[in-house]
């Protein structure tokens, strides 16, 4: 399955019955993760905080048996070694996918990493096409974060109220969006996650009459730990392992978008003037409480992933034609029923 999937191939489902997962072999997922680590540390710099953001998205992935978080990232690779294992169309798209978003979490990679991409690209003979839209996506990503104007919750009760109901809500949806089982769509809606989060935050603000701002939203997401560009990556990659499924997603999706909830009311509470080393500590345990909470709310995601399953593989297949915008994406599956 190619990143330029037909719209007929979007939203297949596996003979495994995973809502519509599509798995790769264990040995090409394994070398697609040390790809994906050999490309977040091709500038030689691998930083505690990135180390420590990788442990955090690989945290709960089933890795194949005798690997751990600590011996995947602890690994010397040799990329082209890595490359030529992945042979299958299914893992290169996952992989590639998964490579590029890491190599852009710092907007602009590196020299290394785009070397890395650039030998990808040649020993697997990538389309122009999808080089073209997988830059798409990263591009549009950026400017895609909506906001709505501060509307003040006077009575405490029913503010409390409405922002739990708010935080379940997105939460819910983020969970939705990370059954999606083809890999560009995976990163597509991966990446309409990071904007929904931002937009909850952006809404629980508004229940306390504060207006914010994109640059406020990714600042407070950046200073807690949040890894978006990691947990996309991981998710693109680690969904598609045998066994594994998208479930993975679905429930990290909702244990960030949890946490990230617990973050923002006190953010909000606090008018904005919260210590963020305190809100990192908040958003590591809503994280483990969040993942807890899937697990009561499980139900309700596939639910809602079973009723919007044709309505997501058509904007999946919009986007991939380029009818749609990526702010256009989300802003429609924002309203999923």
């Amino acid at each position: 399955m190619s990143l330029s999937s037909r719209p007929s191939d979007v939203g297949a489902v596996a003979a495994d019955g995973d809502l519509g997962a599509v798995t790769v072999s264990e040995g090409e997922a394994l070398a697609s993760l040390k790809l994906l680590v050999a490309v977040a540390k091709a500038d030689g710099n691998f930083s505690p905080a990135e180390r420590a953001t990788l442990e955090d998205a690989l945290s709960n992935a089933k890795l194949p048996a005798a690997v751990t978080v600590q011996s995947l990232l602890d690994g010397a690779y040799d990329p082209d070694a890595l490359v030529r294992e992945i042979k299958s169309p299914k893992a290169r798209d996952a992989a590639f996918g998964a490579c590029l978003t890491m190599a852009h979490a710092q907007r602009v990679p590196s020299q290394q990493a785009q070397a890395i991409l650039e030998r990808i690209e040649k020993a697997w003979s990538v389309p122009q096409d999808k080089r073209s839209l997988l830059g798409r996506v990263l591009h549009e990503a950026r400017d895609t974060v909506w906001f709505t104007h501060p509307v003040a919750t006077a009575d405490p009760q029913r503010r409390t109220a409405e922002i739990n109901e708010d935080v379940l809500k997105y939460s819910i949806l983020s969970g939705t969006l990370g059954l999606n089982p083809i890999p560009v769509a995976s990163i597509v809606t991966d990446l309409a996650v990071v904007s929904l989060q931002a937009k909850m935050f952006s809404d629980v603000g508004r229940h306390w009459g504060h207006e914010s701002t994109r640059e406020t939203a990714r600042q407070v997401l950046a200073g807690v730990g949040a890894g978006t560009a990691a947990r996309i990556a991981v998710n693109g990659l680690v969904k598609f392992v045998p066994g594994f499924g998208s479930v993975f997603a679905a429930s990290t999706n909702f244990a960030s978008t949890w946490a990230l909830g617990q973050v923002a009311k006190q953010y909000w509470e606090s008018g904005g003037k919260a210590d963020v080393q305190m809100l990192g500590e908040i958003f590591t345990k809503g994280k483990a409480e969040g993942r807890k909470t899937y697990e009561q709310y499980k139900a309700d995601v596939e639910t809602k992933f079973a009723a919007n399953r044709k309505l997501l593989a058509e904007l999946d297949a919009e986007y991939v034609s380029g009818r749609i915008t990526l702010s256009d994406y989300e802003r429609k599956v924002v309203e999923l029923k």
